[in-house]
């Protein structure tokens, strides 16, 4: 990140609006579900979205049925059968994803499944999502804790959504000093 700030590495930024849905943390936070539901959102504003993706293992044949016998991986099949109308595109390129993305599919909003700590493509809204039941990983980076990076990357941060609030007591939704409701 430092080599970002400091404009040693090059980030790119596309003609397209790019949102981001991350987090800071390793772990099921929810990312797919709200990614999900912002590609549906944007579609029926009319808007043609594609979800850009990293493709992380595990990967997986997708089946018979599938146009082509590439590897895929659970994300992508999850998408494939929720959001059949939303095309997601996988790749470690995410900045060529981003421009295949425009240029053959005529995109016109870009949605980065996990794509908080990737900081070479430009984003013009990134979205946190916070685990209630572990919100900051014990504090630690990895391997002593959870954290994909310090605590005070939450800064580039433009919204944080709280995810597993349904599991948490009603004391720990309290800052402590009050009694729950």
């Amino acid at each position: 990140m430092f080599f970002y700030r400091k404009g040693i590495l090059k980030t790119y930024r596309l003609p397209v609006p790019v949102i981001s849905v991350g987090n800071i943390t390793t772990g099921g936070t929810g990312k797919t579900p709200v990614v999900e539901y912002l590609a549906k959102y944007a579609g029926k504003k009319g808007k043609r979205v594609i979800i850009i993706s990293r493709g992380y293992a595990p990967m997986m044949q997708q089946g018979k049925d599938a146009a082509s016998n590439e590897m895929c991986n659970d994300e992508h099949l999850l998408f494939k059968e929720n959001i059949p109308g939303i095309m997601n595109i996988l790749g470690k390129d995410r900045v060529k994803s981003g421009w295949e993305a425009i240029n053959r599919r005529q995109a016109e909003c870009l949605l980065l499944d996990d794509g908080f700590q990737h900081l070479r493509l430009l984003r013009d809204m990134d979205i946190v999502l916070i685990d209630t039941l572990e919100p900051f990983g014990y504090e630690y980076t990895l391997p002593r804790g959870l954290l994909r990076e310090p605590l005070e990357g939450l800064r580039r941060s433009d919204l944080f959504l709280l995810t597993h609030t349904d599991q948490i007591s009603p004391e720990k939704k309290t800052d402590g000093n009050q009694p729950a409701p």
